[in-house]
């Protein structure tokens, strides 16, 4: 039948008969002897506006997003994302020949949201304040390094400034020429930018690690929640926010897996995971583990 279609299809072109605008949707027929009649031009060309292959692509809405995030575990291609014909309901599929790897939508949402759980942090006002401190004392052992940097960058852009007063002197009483001066003054504004420069990529720290922290432990408290109720393009940032290069669909062993994580969403997992072993489920001695936890420290792990 696709190819009584297509084979009408190309006749079509022949037909004399024309519309336009003009003629308000009128059909006005030609003069040559047509290809084809009027009756069978209609009929066809209904027919080709309801063809369908069973599935209709979407375009990018709040009910697909996982698209162009997931990728088929057998090929590595991005899974595509189409609404079934029959039975009305969304699918995402790799489009690799051989593959077979076609999944319901609401099913294989579920079983990203079962990895996103992992990272779905249930803390009280305890636990989080244990694991904030604990991601104060690594923000600051990692960036102590930074910090002496920009001081020894600092001073060495003083450095320069004294020297650039000192040559201004001189040009200024006449002891050295113009040309001399403009050399000297290059070459050290070049050095000042190069230093400038080293200077704003090592001081790219939080300004309010507090407030900061806050609003990571709120939002690792709802990433389901949040993910739920996002449009498309809050659920791509979110996903993309946690898992950073993207995820795996195995249609086989029907999971997700990633190869990397975000660091600070891993950290808070294994911070609770660490406190929560150590209360055995109670409140005491929370003041322990928080000292325990912050003078041993973890660092950023990805799982396999």
């Amino acid at each position: 039948v696709n190819n009584i279609i297509s084979g009408l299809k190309g006749k079509l072109k022949q037909f004399c008969d024309f519309t336009h605008t003009a003629l308000e949707g009128q059909l006005v027929e030609g003069t040559q002897e047509s290809a084809i009649s009027k009756e069978i031009f209609l009929s066809v060309n209904g027919i080709l506006q309801k063809n369908t292959q069973g599935y209709n692509i979407n375009p990018e809405n709040d009910l697909i997003p996982l698209k162009r995030f997931l990728k088929c575990d057998v090929c590595g291609q991005y899974l595509r994302a189409y609404k079934a014909w029959k039975n009305k309901e969304y699918y995402y599929k790799c489009n690799t020949k051989g593959c077979a790897c076609n999944k319901r939508a609401d099913a294989l949402h579920d079983a990203f949201k079962a990895q996103l759980d992992n990272f779905n942090i249930r803390a009280d006002k305890d636990l989080a304040e244990i694991i904030k401190i604990q991601m104060a004392a690594t923000y600051n052992r990692l960036n102590k390094d930074k910090e002496e940097t920009a001081v020894t960058l600092s001073i060495q852009i003083k450095e320069i400034d004294t020297k650039l007063e000192r040559y201004e002197e001189r040009l200024m009483n006449e002891e050295i020429e113009k040309p001399m001066f403009d050399k000297y003054r290059s070459k050290l504004l070049a050095e000042k930018q190069e230093i400038n420069t080293q200077l704003a990529l090592s001081g790219n720290q939080v300004s309010n690690l507090d407030k900061c922290l806050d609003a990571v432990m709120l939002y690792a408290g709802k990433l389901n929640t949040m993910w739920d109720c996002g449009t498309y393009i809050q659920k791509q940032q979110l996903q993309f926010l946690v898992f950073p290069d993207g995820m795996y669909y195995n249609r086989k062993k029907d999971e997700c897996r990633t190869q990397r994580v975000n660091s600070v969403f891993l950290s808070i997992a294994q911070l609770a995971s660490i406190i929560g072993e150590n209360n055995s489920g109670n409140k005491k001695g929370v003041s322990h583990v928080a000292a325990l936890v912050a003078r041993t420290g973890i660092e950023p792990v990805t799982p396999p």
